[in-house]
């Protein structure tokens, strides 16, 4: 799975992932699934569990690229 900050994205704070065969949008301040399309239940709680195990390092990139 890919973890995506777009350097022209909007707020609130999120990734974008993609890989095996599916797309999902983040939230990184409470690592909430926006929206998801494609991926398994499981799939979905090992990209959810991977934003907050990285969730401070995921919220100092979306700072550091969107200030």
């Amino acid at each position: 799975m890919r973890f995506i900050i777009y350097v022209d994205d909007h707020p609130p704070p999120h990734v974008h992932v993609e890989g095996k065969g599916g797309r999902a949008k983040i939230a990184i301040d409470d690592a909430v699934l926006v929206w998801q399309r494609g991926f398994t239940r499981s799939d979905m709680k090992i990209a959810l569990d991977a934003v907050k195990v990285r969730q401070s390092e995921r919220m100092r990139s979306w700072t550091n690229t969107h200030g």
